[in-house]
């Protein structure tokens, strides 16, 4: 008889080969724990056998069935295989209990956190991995990868995490995963013609690629296409954006989650000339099958803020106000995109009465609902459209003092409203009332742990104008707030050393040092090139530099007399004589010609026969000749002559 192999080796022998398919290896761990079960090398062969043919679930089975001996050995596959089959909060934990085991964890936890949307938590974990001196080269590139897109998906989020190492990183973009990343980040900040430059660069590393196959290039091309198609879009470059959604078709897609963001993108390109109701029902089907999708938060919310949209747009009125009412009921937080739905609830109900937004539909739903701040906002923007910048600074007004009594400092004092009421302010010139709000704003904001920094920065530069004393030392503090969560950030270090300058002038100069030198921001600026193109230099004279005349001394200095321009009327003619009746009224004047009664009353007096009427001649002031006007007659009764008493 033949000799039988020993499965154990024959596991061993395809372990040690350079290409194994996974199938064989699987066979041959199944074998081998056939012949002796308790083996934990046939085990962890096969656990990541099922993990590279994506059977999780089969990882995770047979880990359960091996027992909590096997779970422990096998920590990092069960972690990996939560993980993917899409139990986050079970791989994060288990992640977070084995850190102190290596590296690997931390990238499953920061994974799992990032899958979660807690940007946050995987910030912190990829920060910490870039900080380690004992990470691998090849883990450099992956890390500003990964790194880049949790700083991408934050800004979608709305925090304030933008920051030059968000769009640059020390690593040059030499693959097109990192070109990639780079660009969602300049899309998230808004800088699209950074990120189209990006785009196109990711689109030519990908495919001259030799790393891909010819199916992984084409799927790898399909997310690069879609964000191209939406920067044109934003650029308001609709025909390019078409010929990118052109592009899109001819590639063959079957992920759920990129024909869902096609069509929705698809259907915002050919929203405003085409039929609302196809559009809408196009994207109603493309919706249906959401639920099995995966998105993230916000893309779910800008979903469904398109299909209000377009429902608004085809008269579903009463479908849209049941709709988000039934939101607002249910939601629990306090976001923008809770705003969002108030200020679609709030058109729908004005416009189903009417079909036109009308400013007192919308004031009847803020006054039933004070804290709406969707509806307070649509309110202030119809305000602004009809030019009544009074009036929408009393609406926002109005909605603070019931943030405040309500105790919603954080919403009273959020980013976006504050910047409202200081351009409000402005336009209507209230400058110590800007200043004020950006106090108020700037006290609060110093005792929370989390920072606006662009607010901060914003109220910092706006108060060091102010001669207050209060304001200085509020600017000093917000500058001092941003700069110790960013020292880096040299518009804190620049306005921390402008309020140190008036009380503190060794820390001032201490912190000048952290300044970027004048040269190195200037090193690839061609001045000469700019002042041949028509750089306009403005020359500063003598005078001017000193605010005072300039004397000389000794010298037969003569004072330039300057002859007064006096005003005078547009028709008149150099050399022409002015008319010396120019300062008497028209009735007055020889040359007048009266009409009416008036004009035969005159006639009457010039016939032969009529009163005569005594006539003196008046000269005029400054020489400006003589007139001929009547004579003032004497009053016949004398005003001193006493009234006689009558007889009693």
């Amino acid at each position: 008889m033949p000799a039988t192999t020993d499965p154990s080796s024959t596991l061993a022998s395809l372990l040690h080969a350079f290409n194994t398919d996974d199938y064989q290896v699987l066979e041959a761990a199944n074998a081998a724990l056939k012949s002796s079960s308790p083996d934990p090398k046939a085990l962890a062969a096969k656990v990541v056998a099922l993990l590279r043919l994506d059977r999780f679930d089969d990882a995770l089975r047979a880990l359960a069935e091996a027992g909590s001996d096997a779970e422990e050995a096998c920590t990092l596959q069960r972690c990996y295989a939560l993980y993917k089959s899409g139990d986050l909060d079970g791989a994060s934990a288990l992640a977070q209990l084995s850190l102190t085991r290596g590296r690997a964890y931390f990238h499953i936890a920061a994974q799992a956190a990032y899958r979660a949307e807690k940007f946050q938590d995987a910030s912190a974990l990829y920060t910490a991995l870039v900080s380690s001196e004992n990470g691998a080269a090849w883990e450099e590139s992956d890390l500003a990868i990964n790194s880049l897109a949790v700083t991408a998906q934050q800004n979608w989020q709305g925090a304030d995490s933008r920051n030059d190492e968000h769009t640059s990183t020390p690593v040059a973009p030499h693959s097109f995963e990192l070109a990639y990343n780079m660009a969602c980040c300049n899309i998230s900040c808004g800088e699209f013609l950074k990120a189209l430059t990006l785009l196109k660069l990711a689109s030519r590393l990908c495919s001259t690629s030799d790393d891909l196959s010819e199916d992984e290039r084409r799927a790898e091309m399909v997310p690069i296409l879609v964000q191209e198609m939406y920067t044109y879009s934003r650029l308001g470059k609709q025909a390019e954006a078409q010929s990118a959604l052109d592009q899109l078709s001819s590639y063959g897609f079957e992920d759920d989650e990129i024909k869902l963001i096609i069509e929705n993108n698809s259907s915002a390109l050919q929203a405003h000339g085409g039929n609302a109701f196809s559009t809408l029902r196009q994207v109603e089907r493309a919706l249906g099958p959401s639920k099995s999708v995966r998105l993230f938060q916000h893309q779910e919310h800008r979903l469904e803020r398109n299909r209000f949209a377009l429902a608004l747009r085809a008269q579903k009125y009463p479908g849209v106000v049941h709709r988000t009412k039934c939101l607002l009921e249910t939601s629990t937080r306090v976001s923008s995109d809770v705003f969002v739905l108030s200020t679609v609830n709030a058109a729908a109900r004005s416009l189903q009465g009417s079909g036109v937004m009308s400013l007192r539909d919308i004031l009847a739903v803020a006054i039933t609902r004070p804290s709406d701040i969707g509806a307070a906002l649509t309110a202030i923007q119809l305000y602004a459209a009809s030019n009544r910048p009074e009036a929408a600074l009393h609406t926002l007004e109005v909605l603070f003092t019931e943030l405040e009594e309500r105790n919603a400092l954080e919403m009273r004092f959020s980013p976006g409203l504050v910047a409202l009421a200081v351009t409000l302010h402005r336009l209507q010139g209230r400058v110590k009332c800007m200043r004020a709000d950006l106090a108020k704003a700037s006290l609060y904001w110093n005792k929370q742990g989390n920072v606006p920094r662009g607010l901060l920065r914003t109220a910092g530069a706006e108060l060091l104008k102010s001669p207050d004393a209060a304001d200085l030392a509020t600017a000093q503090a917000d500058f001092q707030k941003v700069h110790s969560h960013t020292a880096e950030d040299p518009i804190a270090t620049t306005g921390l050393i402008a309020s140190f300058a008036t009380n503190n002038q060794a820390k001032a100069e201490g912190l000048i040092g952290d300044l970027p030198p004048a040269a190195d921001l200037a090193h690839n600026v061609d001045v000469q090139g700019l002042v041949n193109a028509g750089l306009v230099l403005a020359q500063t004279s003598p005078v001017a530099a000193s605010g005072k005349r300039s004397t000389e001394v000794g010298g037969n200095h003569k004072t330039r007399q300057t002859r007064r321009l006096r005003n005078s009327h547009k028709s008149h003619e150099e050399g022409k004589v002015l008319d010396p009746e120019r300062w008497l009224p028209l009735r007055d004047r020889s040359s007048s010609r009266l009409k009416g009664k008036k004009a035969k009353r005159k006639a009457n007096e010039n016939t032969q026969g009529g009163i005569v009427r005594e006539e003196e001649t008046l000269e005029l002031a400054g020489g400006a000749g003589s007139v001929k006007v009547e004579k003032a007659q004497a009053s016949s009764g004398s005003f001193n002559s006493k009234k006689k008493k009558g007889k009693k």
